[in-house]
């Protein structure tokens, strides 16, 4: 397993973590329909670690994260950009100072972020939720708002961070 353990070990004191049916441990076992470990046994025992190298595994984690901030969460991966800014002329223009400048992208790290959108409606100057906008009779026209949830290095490290984000559950 290449995953860091600290990862799992993270995730699992969440409270919005719960064992799925599917998951496989760190130790090889996966569970099954009952939440019990079943007889495939694949590696070493580590302990009850959730194994994010495996896709079922992170499938379920994806689907703890959506329990936790709704069903509209998406994983993507970003490539962090540099910019260098480079000045190539001043003057000054009917009083007005003007720049001509030269941008230069440098491709970085690749980042993950886990983030969810909400539909809102512009009524005049100001969005309302989608919800309140269709109770005051506003039709949606397609505009969204977009919040970051956790981000990281990797896919299980942004849905673990979202995870430790995510808000207490309802009773």
């Amino acid at each position: 397993m290449s995953t860091d353990l600290d990862l799992a070990r993270r995730a699992v004191v969440c409270h919005a973590w719960r064992w799925m049916p599917g998951m496989r441990l760190s130790n090889g076992y996966r569970l099954n329909d009952d939440g019990d470990m079943s007889c495939a046994r694949t590696g070493d025992t580590y302990g009850w670690l959730p194994d994010f190298d495996d896709a079922p595994t992170l499938g379920c984690l994806l689907a703890l994260v959506r329990e936790a901030w709704g069903p509209l969460v998406s994983v993507e991966a970003h490539t962090k950009t540099d910019l260098k800014e480079t000045v190539v002329d001043e003057w000054v223009e009917d009083g007005i100072p003007r720049r001509c400048r030269a941008i230069e992208y440098r491709p970085g790290d690749t980042v993950w972020s886990v983030g969810d959108q909400e539909p809102i409606v512009l009524n005049g100057t100001e969005y309302l939720p989608y919800e309140q906008a269709l109770a005051d009779g506003f039709r949606w026209e397609g505009y969204w708002i977009g919040r970051t949830r956790g981000t990281g290095s990797s896919e299980p490290e942004a849905l673990v961070c979202a995870l430790e984000a995510a808000p207490p559950r309802k009773p």
